[in-house]
């Protein structure tokens, strides 16, 4: 069994999506709320994978404020279907 847990900037654990692969992989995203450092923990049959846990710095990215849009704009959700 494998266990994930993401624990954020203020240490509350947050819960990511996991995908199971089903070959013996996983795909485990999580979109960060807040910047700051985040605890990532990894365990496969109850022991901690080799140099767990991670530690994820974020950033921000930019300033939402500066964003202009000319021209049409299309948004996308993240099941590919178009909002407007």
């Amino acid at each position: 069994m494998v266990l994930f847990l993401f624990q954020d900037p203020q240490g509350q654990f947050v819960r990511p999506k996991i995908q199971d692969n089903g070959d013996g992989t996983y795909v485990v995203t999580y979109t960060p709320d807040d910047v700051g450092t985040y605890n990532v923990a990894v365990k496969f049959g109850g022991k901690a994978v080799p140099n767990a846990p991670f530690k994820v710095t974020t950033q921000p990215t930019g300033d939402a404020s500066r964003v202009k849009i000319a021209g049409e704009c299309r948004l996308w959700n993240t099941t590919n279907n178009r909002i407007f």
